[in-house]
């Protein structure tokens, strides 16, 4: 036993250390850990480096950084705890293949550079890149098994030559890939690094490092002396093109060589041949499950990201002491579910988290206001093809021209407004394959988008939402604009912008396993290539009332069991809501804490062991998929979703809301560095700073402020450019007591900044008991679910913002109580959960399948069908395959999985 870890068996040795499988006792999970050798403990300058510089190490978390848990001494020893990681490494690869694929290679690349360029933007030089230190996940994929760990960052090298132990033998590097700069003691920093990450490539490319000897003084001679030799000259199939790369890569002097190690990645991409997409990774579930293509856009977002390169990474590390985590009051709202008993204290090690800004960049906006049903400027207004007489078709420009964000009037009517087939989703809840041109390359009919743009969420990735199927549209901002002069851009460093450009260009980055893309939350269909949403032609402006209470509901037929069957998986607990994950999980919120399930099959099922949270509701996951985020009590507990499989899981944080209570609702900020949460009990929403909070451990250290909203907020969400915040407050118990409720607009960078009433921009009547709210894939449309008004309502996203009296263009009648809603089909669909929470008897509890452009053209028939449910059905999430809709059904404790693919 060292330290509470069970030492199992040796896995590795080397001059400094031997690592151990070993079992984390404290919480049942097996971890890699690393012992030092005895004469490096024995120096007490080295143990107070080895801490420090094991800290800085544990901050930079990154998807292809093995992430460790806990660094430290114990009764004279110096450990290291980190992530096993099942499988081998890229050496053991080549041993027994030889030279890999290029297109494998360039994958393998992309993720160590990304890697190393968020290590470097911390201050932190690995100093021993290579094959043998890139460990494979054997568990990640089936189809892709290279998600690459990058291993042995839990001790940087500075620690050891700082403290003179050098002299022992051991040297900092291995030399067939050792920089000419490290051989000769100079200062060394990130191209050191890329010098290392260049001979490694060689190696995976050729079979060889590119100065192999017999001697080691003479491989030292060659790395600060001799040329690299040509890789064609033993890989013939390559293009020169490669050479060229790996000369810049590898020469004698770091200022020569490329700026950062994802530069190298991107040319080597390039000078390989190989096309945006190439060699893309497969997911599968824990259990098998189909595979799913992921775009590369999911590094890109992270490779970009750090004050050198764009978006931060989204989990912590713990690190140090550990804080003391006692759960808040009952819920009591009328939303709310029953309390059962807290747990007691927990224990957690405080962690920490990056602090990068990724804000997304904004366009000019241009002064004027929308006119009726035009696309809210902002949003994708551009349709599959041009109209004929428009050469640069609505909202656009020609070739040549530069295009304001709100330049001229969206699509008229009777044309198409939804997503179009081909074409870069834009932010919603389910990852797809992108059609993302090189440089100087616009598909027809597309906008030119500027290389160093990576769009609101960073080149291409998905961010988490609330609502909506993927956009498939133009990838710039979407959502309404305030017909106001335009608000500068914020400034992007100029690392990130170097890095959009090349990464855009050449999709260099893979989706990894540890992270991952939010699938869905609200809703979404992962169909490859969407299709566009049926032309629709709304009719003449006519103002809508918003519901008045009622009992009355909607009647519809019951659409037929063997078209849409469905199957109920019993869960317990009072679930609340759902979320699911790429990789085939997901996770049910019940009254006391989270269920995990396997949705990587037609019905799902549970795993893992029950972890216990009081009270919890609203569920989020982080865009990567590494934390979950549950609301509770007063405010957010954060899980990563690692440790809930198998679980039970501690919390990774808890952020608290000072006097706030009943909390209800989770929206994510792109690039997670900020969450929202509704607050029912105390009728605000709170403002957390996400990444902070992370960075600096639990209690109120991540708040910010609170928002003033209408009394009961439950619902919200974010639009798709990350630029408001809707919020539904006015559903009570029972919900004809309701009263008329509001839909409140929230300006998301008055919200972060300095949150208040201020921030509200716009607070509209939104009929009776207003409860959930989702936006439509391109940002125009939110959908509301008036709940004690039985109905669906729909408005002008631009509308809401520059004619509120008239931004209401829908209103759709339905069951008792309707709760959680979620779009399908490309936005064609809406299926709402008519919950008839309060059992005042009626229609009793159906979900409502809507046809949305029916709903547009206020057509009476919009509602085309119901489909059987259980009791209290709520929220709903999508399984990976895109088949199956996952409900919660409250009352009678079930998920129940519905088959979609045949839904009217």
């Amino acid at each position: 036993m060292v330290a509470g870890y069970r030492l199992d068996e040796p896995i590795g040795r080397g001059g400094m250390a031997v690592v151990y499988r070993a079992f984390d006792r404290r919480l049942h999970r097996r971890v890699a850990l690393k012992i030092l050798a005895p004469e490096l403990a024995r120096d007490r300058e080295f143990r107070l480096r080895f801490i420090r510089e094991s800290r800085a190490a544990a901050a930079v978390d990154h998807p292809n950084i093995i992430p460790i848990f806990e660094a430290g001494e114990a009764s004279g020893v110096l450990f290291i705890a980190m992530r096993f990681v099942h499988g081998n490494d890229v050496r053991t690869l080549i041993e027994s293949q030889g030279a890999l694929p290029a297109a494998r290679v360039c994958d393998i690349v992309a993720q160590v550079a990304s890697a190393l360029d968020v290590a470097h933007s911390h201050g932190l030089v690995h100093r021993d890149v290579k094959p043998a230190n890139m460990l494979r996940d054997a568990t990640a994929y089936a189809d892709h098994p290279d998600h690459i760990y990058l291993s042995d960052f839990g001790l940087s090298k500075r620690s050891l030559a700082s403290s003179g132990l050098t002299s022992r033998g051991h040297f900092m590097g291995t030399l067939n890939y050792v920089s000419p700069e490290q051989i000769e003691g100079r200062e060394v920093d990130g191209r050191a690094d890329l010098y290392a990450l260049a001979c490694s490539t060689f190696e995976m490319l050729s079979g060889e490092p590119p100065f192999k000897r017999d001697d080691n003084m003479a491989i030292m001679w060659a790395q600060v002396n001799a040329p690299p030799p040509p890789l064609t000259s033993r890989r013939p199939d390559l293009p020169p093109a490669v050479d060229r790369v790996l000369a810049t890569a590898l020469a004698k002097r770091a200022d020569i060589r490329h700026a950062t190690c994802l530069d190298f990645a991107t040319a080597l991409r390039a000078a390989c041949g190989l096309g945006p997409g190439s060699a893309e990774p497969r997911l599968v579930g824990p259990s098998g499950g189909t595979p799913r293509t992921v775009g590369a856009a999911g590094f890109a977002a992270e490779a970009a990201g750090s004050p050198a390169a764009g978006t931060a990474p989204a989990s912590p590390r713990p690190q140090g002491a550990t804080a003391s985590i006692t759960p808040a009051q009952p819920a009591s709202g009328p939303d709310s579910m029953p309390p059962e008993q807290a747990p007691g204290p927990v224990s957690i090690p405080p962690g920490d988290l990056p602090r990068r800004d990724t804000t997304p960049p904004e366009l000019p906006s241009q002064p004027g206001a929308a006119p009726a049903d035009a696309a809210p400027p902002g949003a994708p207004s551009r349709p599959g093809s041009i109209p004929p007489g428009d050469p640069a078709g609505p909202g656009t420009t020609a070739p040549g021209q530069s295009r304001p964000e709100a330049a001229g009037p969206g699509p008229a009517a009777g044309t198409a407004a939804g997503p179009q087939p081909g074409l870069v989703p834009g932010p919603g809840d389910t990852p797809q394959p992108s059609l993302i041109p090189g440089l100087g390359d616009t598909p027809p009919g597309e906008v030119p988008r500027a290389a160093t743009d990576p769009g609101p969420y960073g080149l291409g990735s998905v961010p988490p939402g609330r609502g909506g199927s993927p956009a498939a549209t133009d990838p710039r901002p979407a959502g309404p604009q305030a017909p106001t002069a335009p608000r500068p851009a914020r400034q992007r460093p100029w690392m990130m912008r170097r890095a959009g450009a090349t990464i855009l260009a050449t999709c260099v980055a893979v989706l990894g396993t540890a992270g991952g893309y939010l699938l869905v939350t609200r809703g979404g269909h992962p169909h490859p290539r969407p299709q566009p949403t049926p032309a629709t032609s709304h009719p003449a402006a006519v103002l809508i009332s918003p519901p008045a209470c009622t009992s009355q509901v909607a009647a519809s037929r019951v659409l037929n069991k063997k078209t849409v069957p469905s199957h109920f998986v019993k869960v317990g607990g009072l679930p609340f809501d759902v979320v699911t994950t790429p990789k085939g999980l997901g996770f049910v919120s019940t009254r006391g804490g989270i269920t995990a399930l396997n949705t990587a099959q037609p019905v799902p099922a549970t795993v893992g062991a029950f972890t216990p949270l009081q009270a919890a509701q609203g569920e989020a996951l982080t865009h990567d998929g590494q934390y979950l985020l549950v609301a509770a009590r007063d405010g957010i507990t954060v899980f990563r979703t690692s440790d809930l499989v198998p679980g039970p899981a501690q919390p990774a944080r808890v952020l608290t809301s000072p006097g706030g209570s009943d909390a209800k609702e989770i929206a994510l900020a792109p690039g997670d560095k900020y969450a929202f949460l509704t607050l029912q009990g105390s009728n605000r929403v709170a403002v957390f700073n996400l990444r902070r909070a992370l960075a600096s451990g639990s209690g109120p250290s991540g708040f910010v402020g609170n928002i003033p909203v209408n009394k009961d907020p439950i619902g919200l969400t974010m639009s798709p450019n990350g630029q408001y915040l809707y919020v539904a407050s006015g559903l009570a118990r029972p919900a004809t007591t309701s009263g008329q409720g509001t839909l409140s607009v929230i300006d998301v960078r008055k919200a972060e900044t300095k949150p208040g009433a201020s921030s509200v921009i716009k607070q509209i009547n939104a009929g009776c008991g207003p409860d959930r709210v989702i936006t439509s894939a391109d940002g125009r449309y939110v959908w509301l679910t008036s709940g004690g008004g039985n109905a669906l309502l729909g408005y002008s996203a631009a509308k809401l913002i520059s004619d509120p009296k008239h931004a209401l263009i829908a209103r759709v009648a339905l069951g008792e109580i309707p709760l959680g809603l979620t779009m399908l089909h490309n936005d064609s669909v809406i299926v709402v959960a008519n919950s008839n929470r309060d059992q005042l008897g009626g229609a009793g509890s159906s979900l409502a399948v809507v046809n949305v452009a029916k709903a547009l053209e206020r057509n009476p028939g919009a509602v085309v069908g119901q489909i059987d449910a259980g009791t209290t059905p709520r929220q709903f999430a999508l399984e990976p395959g895109g088949r199956t809709l996952l409900v919660t059904n409250t009352e009678s404790g079930e998920v129940q999985a519905i088959d979609i693919t045949h839904l009217p």
